[in-house]
């Protein structure tokens, strides 16, 4: 497997830490979000045009140029941004945070529809393929669907089985299943069609999912063993544990490579970590930041 171990570009520095970086659905922009409370749209592909002397020096010390910043998307959240996603049209992007509630952002006008219903921070969203509903994963312990076809600001449905925060929401099979996890210990499955719920119980506080390429497996992080744990939907099974980075204090993503032959992780030590899938023996760990990588 090969990956890269140099940055080669860097965004331009935001006003605070960033708590999520997203890619879009085709790989082409990148979205960030973090304490400064403003969703930004990158182009990584290009790089700024600006050539100030803070600049050149930048590039000159550390070889590093700044990409393309596209649109800034500020002013509706009063809070940090913990989450954001984008339709694969790339038309609207929601995202979510300490203000309690979801804000759909229309890319082009810029004009927002906001879904505040949760009692608590949403730590986590996602939409449906044609992004017309969208789930958000709240620290109240509930994790709620918006229509955004409908003209009113109320959830079409409201999930209340976890017993603490749920730390992240998925979508499987075409949107016919919803996967969350949760501080509780449980990775919970919705069947929307057979209105079924499914537990697979971890007993330790988890804090992402991710979903593999395939939707056969789930990637769950837990920050009391400080482990990643490899799940297989439908039966629940443990398939593997991977272990040796840091995670004691702060809930880190996790994702699946693009073969799904890794699995990826970030690291309180400021560590990018992979591990073969299969083994579970590191891959590569690279070494770039000084603080946590969430």
């Amino acid at each position: 497997m090969a990956f890269p171990m140099k940055a080669s570009k860097k965004t331009r520095d935001s006003k605070g830490p960033l708590y999520v970086v997203r890619l879009t659905s085709d790989g082409k922009y990148l979205l960030t979000g973090g304490q400064d409370r403003t969703v930004r749209l990158w182009n990584p592909f290009k790089t700024e045009i600006e050539a100030t002397l803070k600049l050149k020096k930048e590039i000159e010390s550390n070889g590093l140029n700044e990409v393309l910043l596209v649109k800034e998307f500020s002013g509706g959240h009063g809070y940090e941004v913990k989450d954001i996603i984008a339709s694969d049209d790339k038309s609207k992007i929601a995202s979510c945070g300490g203000d309690k509630m979801a804000i759909v952002w229309d890319v082009s006008t810029g004009a927002i529809k906001k879904l505040p219903s949760h009692q608590s921070m949403i730590n986590s969203l996602s939409a449906n393929k044609d992004f017309t509903v969208i789930f958000t994963a709240s620290y109240d312990s509930t994790v709620k669907a918006w229509d955004l076809r409908a003209p009113g600001r109320s959830p079409i449905q409201t999930f209340d089985n976890s017993k603490d925060s749920v730390t992240s929401v998925l979508i499987a099979n075409e949107g016919s299943e919803i996967i969350t996890g949760s501080i509780d210990g449980c990775v919970r499955t919705y069947d929307i069609r057979s209105g079924m719920l499914h537990e697979d119980r971890l007993y330790e506080p988890i804090t992402f999912l991710s979903l593999s390429n395939d939707n056969n497996c789930i990637l769950a992080s837990g920050i009391k063993s400080e482990s990643l744990r490899l799940l297989e939907r439908g039966s629940g099974n443990i398939l593997n544990m991977y272990k040796g980075h840091s995670n004691k204090m702060y809930p880190l993503g996790n994702c699946f490579s693009n073969t799904d032959a890794a699995v990826i992780s970030g690291s309180e030590d400021g560590d990018v970590v992979y591990w073969d899938l299969v083994n579970s023996k590191f891959s590569k760990r690279i070494r770039h930041h000084k603080k946590a990588v969430s």
